[in-house]
């Protein structure tokens, strides 16, 4: 990745993160897995012409369905 490449995915990076009571102490921050996908795809589209948006969504999709597996076997 260049310095070029760094820049983009740090934006896209601050774009996606949200906060929940941000004017104490105590705040909370998140990622919006939406705007996050959203930002991707546009800065993906963007470096290459050929990128296929729905391939990209349906292997996130796989990738949370086998995480979410995964937590399903951790012992509580």
């Amino acid at each position: 990745m260049t310095k070029k490449d760094y820049i983009k995915f740090v934006d896209v990076w601050k774009n996606s993160i949200k906060f929940i009571n941000s004017e104490d102490q105590f705040s909370f921050q998140y990622i919006d897995t939406g705007i996050l996908y959203k930002e991707l795809c546009t800065m993906f589209s963007n470096d290459n012409p050929n990128f296929d948006e729905k391939r990209f969504g349906n292997a996130i999709a796989l990738a949370t369905w086998e995480q979410k597996k995964e937590s399903r076997k951790l012992p509580l």
